[in-house]
C-alpha cells in the first residue's frame, strides 16, 4: 500500500463534530426552576381571583323582606300557605323558602309556587329544575324561554314534563335584583351587571307548576309577573 493510501484513524473523523458534553443539572437549579413555576402559577390564579373579586361584589346583603311576605292576593289570584317538609327544606339549602298554592276561583286551576333565597351560594343555578324533575322520574317534553308580561327583558323558562298519566307545565327563573336567567350563560350576563358594586342582593329562585291545559302557560306568566315584581324589592 502506498503512503497516499494510508489514512490514519484520526483523519477519518477530523471533519465530524465532537459530541456535545453532557451537562447534569444541579439539584439547586432544578429546585429553583420548580419553585419559580409554582410562584408564577400562584400569581396567575391569585390575579384572576383578585380581578373577579374586584369586579363582582363578594358581600351579599340580607333580603329586605321574607319570601313569605309576598301577598296572598296577587291580582285575581288568591294564595294559601303550604307547610315545608323539614327534610326538603334542608336539602334545598336556602336561607329562606316559601311554598304556596294560588287559585283565581274556587274551581279554578291550582298553581303551585316555591321560592328560595340564598345569601351564600357558589352555584349559579342551584337545583336546576330539569335536573330535579328528571331525577324524580319525569320526562322533559319541551322547553323554551319567554319574556314576562310588562317586563319583556325578564325572561323565564317554560317547560312541559310528563309521567305516566300526568303532564305538568313548569315556569322558573333565577333572579338577582331585576336580572333573570335560566342557565349559566344567562347567569354570566346578570353577574356582569353586578360588577363594581360593594354588595349584591341574594340569589332568588322561583318555580311555578300547574297541570297541562290550553291556558297553562298564560296563567303561569300572569302570576310569575306579579311574583317577579315582588322579588325586585327583595
Amino acid at each position: 500500500m502506498t503512503r497516499a493510501g494510508l489514512v490514519k484513524p484520526w483523519q477519518r473523523f477530523r471533519d465530524v463534530g465532537a459530541p456535545e458534553p453532557i451537562v447534569t443539572a444541579k439539584p439547586f437549579a432544578l429546585t429553583r426552576a420548580i419553585w419559580t413555576a409554582v410562584v408564577v402559577v400562584a400569581l396567575l390564579q391569585g390575579g384572576s381571583i383578585a380581578i373577579e373579586r374586584s369586579f363582582f361584589p363578594s358581600a351579599v346583603r340580607p333580603a329586605h323582606h321574607k319570601l313569605s311576605d309576598v301577598p296572598l292576593s296577587l291580582g285575581r289570584w288568591t294564595g294559601t300557605e303550604m307547610p315545608l317538609d323539614p327534610t326538603t327544606f334542608a336539602a334545598v339549602g336556602a336561607n329562606d323558602q316559601s311554598a304556596r298554592v294560588y287559585k283565581y276561583s274556587a274551581g279554578g286551576d291550582a298553581l303551585f309556587v316555591h321560592s328560595a333565597a340564598w345569601i351564600a351560594q357558589d352555584d349559579w343555578t342551584p337545583h336546576l329544575p330539569e335536573v330535579c324533575y328528571i331525577a324524580n322520574g319525569w320526562e322533559l317534553l319541551q322547553s323554551h324561554t319567554v319574556g314576562l308580561p310588562g317586563s319583556p327583558s325578564a325572561r323565564i323558562a317554560i317547560q312541559t314534563y310528563q309521567q305516566p298519566g300526568q303532564r305538568v307545565v313548569v315556569a322558573y327563573w333565577y333572579q338577582v335584583e331585576k336580572g333573570t336567567y335560566v342557565d349559566r350563560d344567562g347567569a354570566r350576563i346578570v353577574r356582569r351587571g353586578q360588577w363594581g358594586r360593594r354588595e349584591r342582593s341574594p340569589l332568588l329562585k322561583t318555580i311555578l307548576q300547574t297541570g297541562e291545559t290550553d291556558r297553562a302557560e298564560s296563567e303561569l306568566l300572569e302570576l310569575a309577573a306579579k311574583i317577579y315584581e315582588f322579588n325586585c324589592g327583595l
